[in-house]
């Protein structure tokens, strides 16, 4: 894979001599700090080393040619080739993954896109591993995680790509029937019917514009190309520049290489920016304060918004945090008016962006507007980011919570900080309620998911009420196989043999007991009135004694 930051690459190398057992260990911290990254932002290069490691970065890791920052954006595209590059050079086998796993052919059919788009959402900061199959060949596969953190931070773009689904003869049809009954009101270019056609029907904007066009193209003479003109028909010519240009081509190579002039160029670009743009839905809370005449003064100048900080307190850090929580601990907390202040300031930002996309015709639209539009939604982002990382300790508190012995902290905590930008992004400020308890609750039902997912995919942290319900027949027995009542006698005798105190510790550490619940040993200890490593020794003697006592007839039981 390629590059665009040496000490990424670098990086890379280390790892891939390090021992295989660490892979998918660093392959979660990597997937963990792709879901936290901002791409306009920068970041230490020290701070990478130790989220992906868990140590400090070696004064003589690299040479003297070292960058001190690295650029989010450039950071995110290089995760992504570190990922394949180590999980490739391990040969993970598939059953050792601890998540589920997606095929680029089953990822496009789930989301309704195509294998061109799954490989261009790649280039844009997907995280892909190479593992083997049971046939012993490498696989490209997106881990599940990876695939929600890329869905939360690019909706609109996701959104976008899976309105280009397939459309049968009857609803383009429909569609087409729909444009020409339009057009006998009003003339309207292809654009206008469109965007009417996509708000009644949810199908993307871009689809219809494209279906109509194709009408067009193959019915010269019909009533829709009569009421329509051809002039908001895009040449394939400038889907192919637009494509180039993305890719990284210049508007002067772009020119050297199609014999264009450097203005014709430029103009199909702005063009096919504008539709970019115009694609994209803009997601807001909207508020009637945001129509006033003094709304842009009176919220784009709120000083609340330019300080909204609580004072600073001293904090005692732990000792021996991982490098990620250490780094939190230090993050700013908002106090209530700020953060209402930047929720207003974000929404409006938003609500100004969507009005000039209303009114953007991509055959005449600017350059200068488009900036204008991009600053707009580059300054609601940026607020939205300085939300998301002030409230970042409240993931981890609720992820500390929803912990077991079966669930990583960090995958809980990547998890949660998925749920915690979306929740920013529905957060309506004006009704008065605090944003940690919407946010709080958004988390707690993320996470709730994340452990019936883990419980559904992993056979390897199974449950003692998982085995008795696959012992227990639901029809006729078998011969051979246990019956429910033998089932039960072991488990009473098991009881019987042991103290309260024991039975109720394996009960809460294995999900035994009537919530199904694991809990971790501190939160055993807690119940308790003992201590963490007390509740481990009783947990290791009472196995032993289980082992010892009735490890056989478990055994033929299973058998």
């Amino acid at each position: 894979m390629s590059y665009t930051l040496m000490d990424i690459r670098n990086l890379t190398r280390q790892l891939e001599r390090g021992p295989r057992r660490l892979c998918l260990r660093h392959l979660g911290n990597i997937n963990f700090l792709a879901s936290m990254i901002d791409d306009k932002a920068r970041y230490p290069l020290d701070f990478v080393w130790r989220t992906i490691t868990g140590v400090h970065l070696p004064p003589a890791a690299f040479d003297a040619q070292s960058i001190a920052t690295i650029s989010g954006g450039d950071l995110r595209q290089d995760l992504a080739s570190m990922a394949e590059d180590l999980s490739q050079s391990a040969r993970l086998p598939a059953a050792a993954c601890r998540t589920e796993l997606h095929s680029p052919a089953d990822l496009a059919e789930r989301l309704g896109v195509s294998l061109k788009t799954i490989s261009r959402w790649r280039k844009r900061g997907l995280i892909t591993w190479r593992v083997v199959d049971d046939g012993g060949r490498l696989r490209t596969v997106v881990p599940d995680p990876a695939l929600r953190v890329f869905v939360a931070a690019n909706m609109g773009l996701v959104q976008r790509a899976a309105s280009f689904a397939k459309v049968d003869d009857q609803e383009r049809a429909t569609i087409v029937a729909r444009a020409a009954k339009l057009a006998e009101r009003r003339r309207m270019t292809i654009s206008a019917l469109a965007q009417t056609i996509a708000s009644e029907t949810g199908r993307g904007r871009e689809t219809i514009r494209t279906i109509l066009k194709q009408h067009c193209e193959t019915n010269a003479h019909g009533p829709v190309l009569v009421s329509l003109g051809m002039s908001d028909a895009v040449p394939a010519a400038s889907l192919q520049l637009w494509e180039a240009y993305q890719d990284g081509a210049t508007v002067q190579s772009l020119s050297e290489r199609t014999g264009m002039p450097v203005a014709e160029v430029y103009a199909a670009i702005t063009e096919m920016r504008a539709r970019e743009l115009l694609g994209h839905p803009i997601e807001y809370i909207d508020s009637d304060e945001f129509r006033a005449a003094d709304a842009a003064d009176r919220i784009l100048n709120d000083a609340a918004a330019d300080a909204p900080y609580a004072p600073d307190e001293p904090r005692r850090i732990p000792k021996g945090l991982p490098p990620y929580l250490r780094d939190m601990c230090n993050l700013p907390l908002l106090h209530p008016a700020g953060e209402s202040a930047l929720f207003r300031r974000m929404n409006y930002l938003k609500y100004v962006a969507q009005r000039m996309q209303d009114e953007l015709a991509p055959e005449s639209a600017t350059a200068h507007e488009l900036d204008q539009l991009e600053m707009l939604l580059d300054e609601a982002d940026r607020i939205r980011q300085k939300i998301t990382r002030a409230n970042l300790r409240l993931v981890v508190h609720v992820a500390k919570q929803h912990s077991s012995a079966r669930n990583d902290i960090f995958e809980l905590i990547s998890d949660g900080n998925v749920a915690l930008i979306r929740a920013v992004d529905l957060f309506d400020y004006a009704r008065g309620f605090k944003f940690s308890t919407y946010a709080s609750w958004s988390v707690m039902r993320r996470l709730a998911r994340h452990n019936t997912d883990q419980m559904r995919h992993s056979t390897r942290y199974r449950t003692g009420h998982e085995d008795l319900e696959n012992l227990a027949p639901t029809t006729e027995s078998e011969p051979g196989r246990a019956t429910a009542p033998v089932v039960h006698d072991l488990l009473g005798r098991i009881q019987a043999s042991l103290s309260s105190r024991q039975w109720r510790i394996l009960q809460e550490r294995y999900g035994l007991g009537p919530a199904r619940e694991p809990r971790t040993l501190a939160q055993i200890g807690a119940r308790l009135g003992v201590s963490r490593e007390r509740v481990r020794q009783i947990e290791a003697q009472t196995l032993e004694k289980l082992r010892t006592d009735f490890g056989a007839e478990v055994a033929d039981l299973l058998n």
